[in-house]
């Protein structure tokens, strides 16, 4: 079956759909993924991706801008109607994007004779027949049960997505987008992994990686491996998972890559903590779950510094909710 070639426009037109909102991707390229967009409540336009950049304007409702690159989850590279360019937020709040045409290119092969429907239902009727060896065109997959097909003759038409059917180079739009996150989660996880042993210091300095306090090591690694840049300050930064919708308020539901945050430490004994309001408690620590019941943190050099710690004993008990960066 002649595949060459058209796996490389699946993932290009797979980029330009996740870009466009389905889910997070690295920084696609400014050709993939210039598109227009359109203000639809007054935000600020900065020269940096961060709300410590200065602001340049504040754009206005209707305005239309250029999305030039997507530098992360929060931020776009925009162009205004000036040629002015600068950086803005993501949040659909402010900005409603052109959605790009999508087109799924991909070969695909019948290797068990199977219905072809003018339908993505068996209740549609069957046109014909697919015979064991024929080629085919996947143009879309319809839901996790059909794909939307042209034969050999040209013919389009509906045929199952079940791989006992068909066999095929096409990869969903939301398979692609959890593969990408999960990458994108290994190289956050990498990059804490460098700094194992690294220095413990309270208020350290957001500049270096000569030491770390807890949540400057969240958020060092975060920038260092995903390009997102998130508060400075572990309450800051619970507040950001709050606002980006991922808590979760048990720890049998995080994930790797999460943010975990704690309340101040009152002793080993669960006793300790049982009349304690955790809704009304401050976070004074946070760390990153790795999966598998272990944790990234840094408290004190004591310890050890930068450390991979075992989220048990008083962990549990000081546990106030986690969450993930990335949606």
């Amino acid at each position: 079956m002649k595949r060459n070639g058209t796996r490389k426009t699946l993932l290009l037109t797979l980029s330009a759909t996740l870009f466009a909102g389905t889910a997070f991707v690295a920084s696609t390229t400014e050709a993939q993924a210039a598109t227009s967009a359109q203000v639809i409540s007054g935000v600020n336009f900065r020269t940096e991706p961060s709300t410590s950049g200065d602001k340049i304007r504040m754009l206005s409702k209707s305005e239309t801008v250029t999305i030039v690159d997507k530098v992360n989850s929060y931020w776009y590279k925009i162009k205004d109607h000036k040629g002015v360019t600068g950086y803005v937020s993501t949040s659909e709040k402010y900005l409603k994007l052109e959605e790009p045409e999508v087109e799924i290119d991909a070969n695909g092969e019948v290797v068990r004779s199977v219905s072809f429907r003018k339908g993505p239902s068996t209740d549609y009727d069957r046109i014909r027949y697919l015979k064991s060896g024929e080629d085919i065109e996947i143009i879309d997959e319809v839901n996790n049960y059909w794909y939307k097909i042209k034969d050999q003759n040209g013919e389009i038409g509906y045929v199952s997505s079940n791989e006992k059917y068909i066999e095929s180079d096409y990869v969903s739009v939301s398979a692609a987008a959890s593969q990408s996150k999960s990458a994108l989660i290994d190289k956050v996880v990498q990059a804490g992994m460098n700094y194992l042993g690294t220095p413990y210091e309270f208020g350290s300095n957001r500049n270096t990686t000569k030491t770390f306090d807890c949540s400057d090591l969240v958020r060092h690694i975060y920038k260092e491996g995903a390009d997102i840049v998130i508060p400075t300050n572990s309450r800051s930064q619970g507040d950001f998972i709050k606002d980006n919708g991922t808590v979760v308020k048990s720890i049998s539901q995080l994930k790797r890559g999460d943010l975990i945050f704690f309340m101040a430490y009152k002793g080993i004994d669960g006793s300790n903590y049982e009349e304690i309001n955790k809704s009304s408690q401050r976070i004074t620590h946070v760390a990153m779950y790795l999966g598998n019941g272990k944790m990234l943190n840094t408290y004190s050099n004591k310890s050890g510094g930068v450390i991979i710690d075992t989220l048990d004993s008083h962990w549990v008990h000081r546990f106030l909710f986690g969450g993930s960066v990335i949606k």
